[in-house]
């Protein structure tokens, strides 16, 4: 079984254990696409994000957002700012 890395956070607090729980998987490539959902509903967060390397070099990276239900479209990200964060505080801390 493959393994991929992950870390999880709680956003929109300043308390441990206060917030919304986010998963985030700071370098996604590797993930089968038909896994995405599948990791999503294993977790059961309210969103778990996958980072990919940007596809606009002005950019941290590329995400995709996933709820237990089905991926979010772009436009809908209406956390996206947490999302994106998530991603870079991932990112720092899988180096």
């Amino acid at each position: 079984m493959p393994e991929y890395r992950y870390v999880t956070l709680d956003v929109f607090t300043s308390a441990p254990f206060g917030g919304n729980q986010l998963a985030v998987f700071p370098d996604a490539g590797g993930i089968p696409e038909g896994a995405l959902l599948q990791i999503a509903r294993e977790f059961n967060y309210s969103e778990t994000t996958f980072c990919y390397p940007p596809a606009d070099l002005s950019h941290a990276a590329r995400v995709r957002i996933f709820t237990p239900g089905a991926e979010v479209p772009p436009p809908r990200y209406h956390r996206g700012s947490a999302a994106g964060g998530g991603c870079r505080i991932a990112q720092t801390e899988a180096r």
